[in-house]
């Protein structure tokens, strides 16, 4: 369900052009089984959206974070760290985004990411030409 007119909500939703509101009421699935439990996601929009749109940008935006979230928990383990030290998490985090995308951008070796991690950590030569030195 979407909503157009923000104005009454000023008090409570301090978004600068706020254009839409809306919420996504779905059943959440995991490792193939859906739950019975609803879920209910709310957005804010800047641009003006149907319901339809609405569905559509939220499906884009979670194929694209899940699809990253995986690819960072298949090649580097991330939901397996447990580094919990003074703010370090976040750090470490920001490190394997930063491998992954200078992984993914480097296409002189057309393999896949794991082979190309491997290929890093036995060669300074590759390492170097990934990391752009």
């Amino acid at each position: 369900a979407v909503r157009h007119d923000v104005s009454d909500l000023s008090e409570t939703i301090h978004w600068e052009g706020a254009k839409t509101v809306g919420v996504i009421v779905s059943y959440r699935k995991e490792k193939g089984k859906v739950s019975n439990e609803l879920c209910y996601r709310y957005y804010i929009s800047s641009a003006y959206l149907t319901a339809e749109e609405l569905a559509r940008s939220a499906r884009q935006h979670w194929q694209i974070e899940n699809g990253l979230h995986w690819r960072l928990d298949v090649g580097f383990k991330e939901d397996e760290c447990r580094i919990r030290r003074e703010g370090a998490a976040p750090v470490f985090a920001g490190l394997r985004h930063i491998a992954f995308n200078q992984l993914k951008a480097e296409t002189s070796f057309s393999k896949g990411m794991p082979a190309k991690q491997k290929k890093a950590m036995r060669s300074t030569a590759y390492l170097e030409k990934v990391l752009n030195l």
